[in-house]
């Protein structure tokens, strides 16, 4: 059978990134602890279960304060992909990235790169990425999920995002600190709506956070 991957309106995991690394037993979604796509104990594989695809994407913070993060979150997700490929062998495994920045990070604001199933491509176009920019404390996590939503997602496959952040969106509400756009996304990406969407498509999705910064734009994820 397929992996159990369907996930309810509060299907959002949450992990601090003590010592950020992939989980090696995935467990069903619960507060603070990470998830991925579950499987079944193995049993012969149907034509159609042959065929099905699991879909994961892969966003990350990419801003400069991500600096001491970057190498190990990147790590992370190419550890991810190879966890994802070997729990779920009679799948097909499509992978995709995305990589954001800041408004006024101009070229470099998204890193993106479009499902596919070559593996070893996804992780060398991850292993690339840098932390740079963002010219204050909020980054443009909107606009990151915008580009992940537009992404190549099969109709009916197992879907699933997991995105590593230090700093919650843009908007008053979810920042303390300097934020320059304190009404929030100047695209006019709205997070809540962002995640019904997720719900909606049924697209499993794990935060794993840095720092304590993200603490009120968790709450809102879920």
């Amino acid at each position: 059978e397929s992996p159990k991957a369907t996930p309810s309106k509060k299907a959002v995991a949450i992990k601090k990134a003590d010592k950020i690394k992939a989980p090696k037993q995935p467990a069903a979604p619960a507060k603070k602890v990470a998830t991925l796509p579950k499987r079944n104990a193995p049993t012969k594989a149907s034509k159609a279960n042959n065929e099905k695809t699991l879909d994961l994407c892969l966003i990350l913070d990419c801003t400069a304060s991500m600096y001491s993060w970057i190498q190990r979150s990147k790590d992370t997700l190419k550890d991810i992909i190879d966890q994802v490929k070997a729990e779920n062998p009679t799948l097909k495994v499509r992978v995709s990235f995305v990589g954001y920045r800041d408004f006024g990070d101009g070229a470099d604001q998204y890193s993106t790169m479009d499902f596919s199933e070559n593996l070893d491509a996804v992780k060398s176009f991850i292993s690339k990425q840098a932390a740079s920019g963002g010219n204050d404390m909020p980054e443009d996590v909107q606009g990151g999920f915008h580009k992940a939503l537009g992404m190549s997602w099969e109709s009916d496959s197992i879907k699933s995002i997991f995105h590593i952040a230090d700093a919650p969106r843009h908007g008053r509400e979810m920042c303390d600190g300097h934020d320059r756009y304190p009404d929030g996304s100047p695209d006019g990406h709205k997070l809540q709506d962002q995640m019904r969407l997720l719900a909606a498509k049924q697209i499993h999705f794990t935060f794993v956070k840095v720092n304590e910064f993200c603490n009120k734009m968790i709450k809102l994820m879920q």
